[in-house]
């Protein structure tokens, strides 16, 4: 993962550069995609090489206008394939029934908990459980909301 900081926030010398002279990647260093945060300052950009050395090379095509970070990263999948030998070990799944405040006989196994923002007296959204009640409506069954 490459984080692009355009110098002094101006993102167009780089669009003028990219419009006028492609990407300016080497041979065997791939784009996979991209994404630039709203306020147009820095690009979130993914690129596949085996040799750093071309990741480099790309850089110095940019690094009169752009900062950068690069952070090697894998894919979800490949990170669940390392992680399942741990898991294997534990040998067994978690529950989390004792240290949640779900209604009684309600368990959390299997289930996506939701939260939901609610408006409320005070500074900000409060972050409640699905089930949870207002402060008018009183506690929400086994608990308080979070």
């Amino acid at each position: 993962m490459v984080v692009e900081t355009f110098r002094n926030g101006d993102p167009v010398p780089v669009y003028r550069r990219f419009r006028d002279r492609g990407r300016l990647a080497p041979e065997g260093l791939t784009y996979v995609s991209s994404w630039v945060d709203h306020r147009l300052e820095r690009c979130y950009q993914v690129m596949e090489t085996e040799d750093r050395a071309l990741l480099d090379q790309w850089i110095t095509s940019w690094s009169d206008i752009v900062d950068f970070e690069v952070h090697p990263v894998i894919s979800s999948k490949e990170a669940a394939e390392r992680i399942a030998p741990r898991l294997a070990r534990e040998g067994r799944r978690p529950t989390y029934d004792s240290d949640t405040r779900l209604p009684p006989g309600r368990s959390c196994r299997g289930e996506a908990l939701r939260f939901r923002s609610t408006v409320q007296d005070g500074p900000g959204p409060r972050h409640r459980w699905p089930h949870a009640k207002t402060a008018s409506e009183g506690e929400p069954p086994g608990g308080r909301s979070i």
